[in-house]
């Protein structure tokens, strides 16, 4: 088991925000991309960190990249068309995944497809850890805690997505 933090995507946007929240924590993780030279010059501007090129559409190029233990966090979209090879891979390898999806269909169907997968070799998957979900879920727990008002309940909006996360509280 090795442990280490593979970030797949962290030369975009949100791979960005990422790093520099990892780097900021002292945690130094491997970089990964399609594009070695991006990679090699941002593993270089953070401080000379391990890189490695990956191509978030073949498993087999991911699945070399993880071992048992390692967590791989991945910040390619759209996950509708990225998602699947990149956690299909973290399962068969034993490694843990996080993503940052706001696709509902792409989360229900990861379930689906790779719960079994990956509960049989060790990994923990937590899709939908992003600026979507996390705030909103994190929003009805706390608002569900006793507190000093007799009654809390957190009701959801529907069951369908919506573009926000919805609560009404009584």
């Amino acid at each position: 088991m090795t442990g280490r933090i593979v970030l797949l995507g962290a030369t975009g946007y949100t791979g960005d925000l990422v790093l520099h929240a990892l780097l900021r924590r002292g945690i130094k993780p491997v970089l990964a991309g399609r594009n070695r030279a991006a990679a090699r010059a941002l593993a270089e501007q953070a401080g000379g960190l391990e890189f490695a090129v990956a191509d978030a559409s073949d498993t087999a190029s991911i699945t070399a990249l993880v071992s048992p233990g390692d967590v791989l966090i991945t910040t390619v979209g759209p996950f509708e068309r990225f998602g699947y090879p990149v956690a299909e891979a973290a399962a068969l390898a034993g490694a843990h995944y996080i993503d940052s999806t706001g696709e509902v269909g792409f989360v229900r169907e990861l379930q689906g497809r790779l719960h079994g997968i990956a509960r049989a070799n060790g990994s923990i998957m937590l899709p939908a850890f992003g600026y979507d979900y996390v705030p909103g879920v994190l929003a009805g727990t706390l608002a569900a805690l006793p507190g000093p008002q007799a009654d809390r309940r957190v009701h959801p909006a529907g069951d369908r997505p919506a573009r926000r996360t919805r609560c009404r509280r009584t």
